[in-house]
């Protein structure tokens, strides 16, 4: 009391003992007063607990947003606006030095440019600062960045926090986008082959519904993909020739290959000889080939005609020679003796 009346009025925070053992937190204010011509030290009580509990959960909050962002996967930065407007680094996880390959606890409190100086030559610096000022959200799926110490492919999300502040969390996606671009020169290689193949080629489920068709393949049935495309393969042969015939999806889906020479009836009407030679692909689909062996199958019909007429042919010879070689007897009269 004697330091309230020395240095003016002074304020404390203390737990204390009420009724029924019951604690509260109170705020205890002293300050010098003249009552009645007296020197009077006057206390004002007022209960905080509600303050401290709430205290007490915005800590607590705080510490499991800690541990969350620590724990976090992805990089975060919080970045605030100083007083001259400038973007600074104030905080960043544990993950973000160890995606970008340096220690960042170095960089807090620097500006934004001086810790990415290639970042000016991009509208990013003024985007944060935009979220800083006036709130909202803003993402991209690939930024590209370079300096002398990082080089690579980010994902990144930034929103404000509070007014003044902005929070940016990313990933390092430049496996993935160099993984995708592999997969786009491998589907596009893919692509060449097919439709350069000589042979036709279907891709379909496992029912026999067709995906894609190739070029050669829409040459030979005469029909366009955007006319096979959701329709079964059934389309290009006729009842009699499944009938004779049926696809063996049996077979298919226990790996094996099957080959078969089937008529296929084309888009207008006529049919012509094929080899169907089907497989079931790793991911369940069916893909087969096909190879118009009409002209085969004519030149062997051709020589199996040409046989057959050598045959009937030689078999006339044969016994015309067997018949001149044995001669049928004549009974011949012996001459009149006289």
């Amino acid at each position: 009391m004697i330091e309230t009346l020395e240095n003016g009025p002074q304020s404390f925070e203390s737990e204390i003992i009420v009724k029924n053992n019951k604690k509260i937190w109170v705020n205890l204010s002293l300050k010098h007063a003249n009552i009645g011509g007296a020197d009077r030290i006057m206390a004002i009580i007022r209960d905080i607990s509600e303050q401290k509990r709430a205290e007490k959960l915005i800590k607590q909050s705080e510490l499991k947003f800690r541990s969350i962002v620590e724990s976090s996967p992805m990089g975060i930065f919080l970045y605030q606006l100083d007083q001259h407007g400038l973007l600074m680094l104030k905080d960043a996880n544990k993950a973000a030095s160890k995606i970008l390959g340096f220690d960042l606890t170095r960089a807090i409190n620097n500006e934004i440019n001086q810790i990415f100086p290639n970042l000016k030559y991009t509208e990013i610096p003024e985007k944060y600062k935009k979220l800083a000022l006036h709130g909202g959200y803003w993402n991209t799926q690939q930024f590209n960045y370079q300096d002398d110490n990082i080089k690579g492919a980010f994902e990144v999300h930034a929103f404000q926090s509070v007014p003044g502040s902005t929070v940016v969390m990313f990933v390092d996606v430049t496996d993935r986008i160099l993984a995708q671009e592999k997969i786009r020169q491998s589907e596009e290689q893919y692509r060449s082959l097919f439709d350069q193949a000589a042979d036709g080629i279907l891709v379909g489920t496992s029912d026999g519904t067709i995906q894609d068709a190739n070029k050669s393949m829409q040459k030979v049935c005469g029909y366009s993909m955007k006319e096979m495309a959701g329709k079964s393969v059934n389309m290009l042969f006729s009842e009699d020739e499944l009938k004779q015939k049926p696809f063996r999806f049996d077979l298919l889906k226990l790996g094996k290959n099957v080959i078969t020479e089937r008529k296929m009836r084309t888009k207008n009407g006529t049919e012509i000889y094929v080899e169907m030679n089907t497989k079931q692909l790793a991911d369940g689909r069916l893909q087969a080939f096909f190879r118009d062996i009409t002209e085969r199958m004519r030149a062997e019909k051709a020589i199996r005609e040409s046989e057959a007429k050598f045959r009937a042919i030689f078999d006339q010879t044969f016994s015309f020679f067997r018949h001149s070689r044995h001669p049928r007897p004549h009974n011949r009269r012996e001459p009149a003796r006289a």
